[in-house]
């Protein structure tokens, strides 16, 4: 099996099916609510045809706006099937992209809430969430984590501006390039669950202790929270000096001179991977 049919079959076919029931149950909530679409997006800059970016943009003013209808808007979107684990994803998201030295109290107080999530402590750099659901987890804010780093600091600033400046997300650049600063570290992709359907493919970086590196989230936790919060399934895990090899491996037995420029290293050898094990040579 080619590496275009592998990628379709765990994660394309899914995107546009995922992003057609958020759209769905967004469009319910703006008619049962009587919120203006045009309102969201007079506040918030919605990617076009994203409704996974438009459903973020509508949370945002539901929480800050209309606290009211939280409750109608968290109990609409469990309906529709929604992963509710996805919220404390997002808060964890929302909190080590904002987080550094301290909390911001802005984005604990809006986190909170949610009917999901009961306390959020800062602990010396560690960040711990309380969720009636889903029990008490820790995890760090990237720049935390490396805060004596200098040049994962300078890394992570680059990142976060070139993420600005295109669409989707960037985890798998940033996580093989990222290799570079790192010593005694392996580079993995795993296949998390869509919010509604389906998976999605995600890598992220292990390091010597055996914590993650989540550069496309921008925190840093445990096997138990990778475990736990984000349900991933580890499909290819590589060492840092075994990348250059396996990625040369990866682009011959695709025979496809131009294959790089489909997907990021690291998904290449994942795709790889996953293609010896369809056809029993591993």
């Amino acid at each position: 099996m080619d590496y275009e049919k592998i990628f379709y079959q765990y994660e394309e076919q899914y995107i546009d099916r995922n992003n057609q029931r958020i759209k769905e149950f967004v469009y319910l909530f703006l008619k049962e609510s009587g919120i203006c679409e045009k309102e969201v997006k007079a506040i918030y800059d919605c990617r076009e045809n994203d409704f996974m970016d438009f459903y973020d943009s509508l949370k945002k003013v539901v929480y800050r706006f209309y606290p009211n209808l939280i409750p109608f808007f968290e109990d609409l979107l469990k309906q529709s099937g929604f992963n509710t684990i996805y919220a404390i994803q997002e808060a964890m998201f929302y909190l080590g992209s904002t987080t550094n030295k301290n909390l911001n109290k802005e984005w604990k107080n809006f986190l909170m809430l949610s009917p999901s999530i009961k306390n959020i402590e800062y602990n010396q750099g560690e960040i711990i969430v309380f969720s009636e659901n889903f029990g008490k987890h820790s995890f760090y804010s990237i720049q935390d984590y490396f805060r004596e780093d200098f040049c994962a600091k300078q890394f992570i600033r680059k990142m976060r501006y070139e993420d600005n400046c295109k669409d989707g997300g960037i985890c798998h650049i940033a996580s093989w390039d990222f290799m570079d600063l790192l010593d005694n570290a392996s580079l993995v992709t795993e296949l998390l669950p869509f919010c509604y359907e389906g998976t999605y493919y995600h890598s992220i970086i292990r390091n010597e202790e055996g914590m993650f590196i989540d550069l496309a989230n921008e925190v840093v936790y445990d096997e138990k929270t990778r475990k736990e919060l984000y349900q991933g399934q580890i499909v290819c895990e590589t060492r840092k000096e075994d990348l250059v090899s396996h990625l040369n491996e990866a682009i011959v037995a695709s025979m496809n001179p131009n294959i790089e420029e489909e997907f990021g290293n690291s998904l290449l050898l994942t795709l790889h991977k996953q293609a010896k094990m369809l056809n029993g040579k591993e």
